[in-house]
């Protein structure tokens, strides 16, 4: 029946009494301007070298009142590709850190075991006797949801065999039929117990407790991040955090929720095309007389300038570098976040910060945030692990006799 109501050629499909047709465009980008779609398909995003084809057909639905934008693929192994980016986000928006009600995210992957997901992966770990096994046919169907119609169940048990005969081809077949991203990428913080921490205090309990405050400063169209934490007498932290970009950032980061956050509050939008530092000092010196800030730990390499200002303003301010020196702090932090002992208020920007968080490992053992891996911007928890850090010091070199009194014989 359709093929009665259907002309064919070698690249469309139309339907002439509709005036509409379905077409096969090549993946050329430069070839894409002036196309207006109503449903665009994307096929194989992992073989795109860049977001060029898919923005464009995303852009071409704009005059359209109900589009649809799919996008198919397979796992890849590059973590900076437009097929690795739309994976990450659509992580986010699964694990509620990106709310977005009009994205439909839909993964099937291997399973981690609740030991290794607890401990960040979202993906088997090789090695792991509890995780999924790409050669376990038990769990093929997490990955293939049409098994045993498409693909047969032989044709995934030749194709087994050969990746256990052939380890050349290993990486290709679990790729292509068991969607594992290979490259080693590892979630510092366990995100279920992150948003278990989500509970908060009232100002009026936290007036007279010590508080420490963080700055991460951005540079030009990037978030600078200011977080304060108070310390709890039972061991629990609160905080609470700041965020700021540039007008032009809501335009360079169009995937971001940048809109939502500022709507919400939670984020301040400065105008220009870079933070405005002026606005940015005005306010956090507000902030730290309000809530009587001991300390404000920083680091030289990106706010000297600043904090001349705010030394200068009367406010206690410690250079503070990044890196391994911090070990103890994000160490702290992740035992904090695993007992439910650090409440942030659910803050969705913090949370979107987290779910990003990679560490790197030292020759000794010691940790340090990797920026560099980390999915995505990771500033505002540096700024919480570099007031941690304050705290942690002031904690350690307390007189023992500020609990316990003096005897006086």
């Amino acid at each position: 029946m359709l093929s009665r109501m259907i002309d064919r050629t070698v690249t469309t499909l139309s339907v002439p009494s509709t005036n509409s047709f379905l077409r096969a465009v090549s993946s050329e980008g430069r070839t894409l301007d002036g196309h207006r779609g109503h449903i665009i398909i994307v096929d194989e995003l992992h073989e795109h070298p860049n977001d060029q084809v898919l923005a464009k057909l995303r852009a071409s639905v704009k005059g359209r009142r109900q589009p649809l934008v799919l996008a198919i693929t397979n796992a890849g192994f590059d973590r900076t590709s437009v097929c690795w980016q739309q994976h990450a986000y659509g992580l986010q928006v699964l694990d509620a850190v990106a709310p977005n009600d009009s994205h439909f995210v839909y993964i099937c992957q291997l399973d981690a075991c609740a030991a290794c997901r607890g401990a960040g992966h979202v993906a088997p770990v090789e090695g792991c006797a509890r995780c999924d096994s790409w050669k376990d046919e038990t769990v093929w169907i997490k990955t293939n949801p049409s098994l045993p119609i498409t693909p047969t169940l032989e044709y995934l048990r030749e194709q087994v065999r050969e990746a256990v005969g052939m380890p050349g081809k290993e990486s290709l077949v679990r790729r292509l039929n068991f969607c594992e991203w290979l490259e080693s990428h590892s979630r510092w913080l366990d995100m279920d117990a992150w948003h278990v921490c989500a509970g908060d205090l009232p100002e009026a309990d936290l007036a007279g407790l010590p508080c420490y405050a963080g700055l991460d400063l951005g540079q030009s169209d990037d978030f600078s991040a200011f977080v304060r934490l108070w310390t709890l007498e039972d061991g629990r932290l609160v905080v609470r955090c700041r965020f700021w970009v540039p007008q032009s950032a809501l335009t360079a980061f169009p995937n971001r929720p940048y809109d939502v956050w500022r709507r919400s509050g939670h984020l301040v939008v400065t105008e220009g095309n870079v933070t405005d530092y002026d606005q940015v000092e005005a306010e956090i010196i507000e902030l730290c007389r309000a809530s009587g800030v001991l300390e404000l730990s920083y680091d030289k390499r990106f706010a000297s300038q600043m904090a001349l200002h705010l030394q200068g303003a009367g406010l206690t301010v410690i250079d503070t570098p990044q890196g391994f020196s911090l070990n103890e702090a994000l160490g702290r932090l992740g035992d904090l976040v695993k007992a439910g002992k650090l409440l942030h208020g659910g803050h969705p920007i913090l949370g979107w910060m987290a779910s990003h968080a990679v560490v790197r490992h030292g020759m000794r053992g010691e940790i340090r945030l990797d920026k560099e891996k980390s999915g995505d911007k990771v500033d505002g928890i540096a700024a919480l692990s570099m007031a941690l850090s304050r705290a942690i010091m002031q904690s350690e070199t307390k007189s023992v006799y500020e609990s316990r009194g003096v005897i006086v014989v």
